[in-house]
This record gives structure tokens, C-alpha cells and sequence, in this order.
């Protein structure tokens, strides 16, 4: 399924450092996929610094990606949304926790978690 998402990391500062996913970005995989496998700062971090993912599975190393010239980065979360709004889903690690936007159905971000990545 060609279901496009960004994966983003809030940063203290309110910054947001960020990567596409080209494909099944929908809560069903891409959520379930982050809820239970990238659960800290490291491991988010490792995964967005392999550029824009084509594949997102348990680990960086299992995930499949390519390099991008897009900016990996945004003044923040308003900007993340205002820029992607294009992307059906946003995928935001803040705080320990992760928060999605859809795009096309949704006015506010909402709690990820193994529960309503499954619904």
C-alpha cells in the first residue's frame, strides 16, 4: 500500500527532526511497528538517520531506506502538519510518547499506542 507518512522526533527545544516513509504509513503497520519497537530516543534517532524509509520493520538495520535531500528538520509541530499536509499520516515521538496527525481526517494530534494502532 502506498500510504505516505513522516516520522518525526520532537526535540527539547521544540524543534522537530523528521524522515518520509513511502509506504504503508497507515496506524495498522506503521503505528504498530512503532509503538512496539522504537520505544526510546536512540532508537528513533537511528532510524530517522537512515534518510527517507522505504520499508519500516523492528530495527534500522531490517528497515530499508535511501538517502534524501530533504530537509530533516522543522521550526516545529505546527510547521510539521502545515508542511506535510499532503502526507496522510504524521508520526510524532515527543516526550518518551508517540502522537499521530491524520492528515486527511483530523483537526488534532492524538495518542499512539498498541491499542489504537490496532483499531
Amino acid at each position: 500500500m502506498s500510504t505516505y507518512a513522516v516520522i518525526a522526533i520532537k526535540r527539547p527545544n521544540g524543534t522537530v527532526n523528521l524522515a518520509r516513509l513511502l509506504q504503508d504509513g497507515d496506524p495498522e503497520n506503521a503505528g504498530t511497528i512503532l509503538c512496539s519497537a522504537y520505544k526510546t530516543t536512540e532508537q528513533v534517532e537511528a532510524l530517522l538517520a537512515l534518510g527517507e524509509i522505504l520499508n519500516l520493520d523492528t530495527t534500522p538495520e531490517k528497515s530499508t531506506a535511501q538517502r534524501s535531500g530533504l530537509p530533516g528538520y522543522v521550526r516545529d509541530e505546527g510547521m510539521l502538519v502545515r508542511n506535510f499536509d499532503m502526507t496522510h499520516f504524521i508520526y510524532l515521538f515527543d516526550n518518551g510518547k508517540w502522537r499521530y496527525f491524520d492528515t486527511f481526517g483530523s483537526t488534532e494530534w492524538h495518542e499512539l499506542n498498541a491499542a489504537s494502532s490496532n483499531e
